[in-house]
């Protein structure tokens, strides 16, 4: 239902670029806070059914998958220009931020843990969209990951 709201306040906007920028940039500010919560939940209903999600629950992590990609991956028009590899370590910095957004307790009592199946699921999603890295893009991703999975629960 979110993405369909997205969709008709852009066409709203379509014709005014500064408008739509702006809306833009806040709909990906929304996305990274609030998939770290939807990435923990993720994790403790793959756990739970050891990966075998209803059809309910695989739409849920196809949305998820497609609001990762759009926060770590998705275009912004202050990156348009940049060259390749500029343009891959502003991608690796969004990745660390949801990384650290979706390891983040904050409350105990409250708040749970990413789980490891979450966690490795993600990755291994980002890590087909960001193509090839070069050898030093790809030991700045496995540190990433190497520090965030400590983390995780099992």
């Amino acid at each position: 239902m979110l993405r369909h709201w997205k969709r008709v306040v852009s066409d709203t906007y379509k014709g005014f670029p500064p408008a739509q920028a702006e809306l833009e940039r806040q709909r990906l500010f929304n996305i990274q806070f609030r998939l770290g919560p939807e990435l923990k939940t993720l994790g403790v209903v793959m756990n739970a059914t050891n990966g075998h999600l209803t059809a309910f629950q695989s739409e849920e992590q196809t949305n998820i998958a497609a609001d990762a990609m759009d926060c770590v991956i998705g275009p912004r028009p202050e990156e348009d220009g940049l060259n390749a590899k500029d343009l891959t370590n502003e991608r690796l910095k969004r990745f660390e931020t949801l990384l650290a957004l979706a390891t983040r307790v904050e409350n105990p009592s409250r708040d749970k843990p990413l789980h490891r199946v979450a966690s490795d699921w993600v990755v291994g999603e980002v890590k087909k969209q960001m193509g090839g890295l070069d050898p030093e893009q790809s030991v700045k991703f496995d540190d990433i990951v190497a520090r965030y999975k400590l983390l995780c629960v099992a």
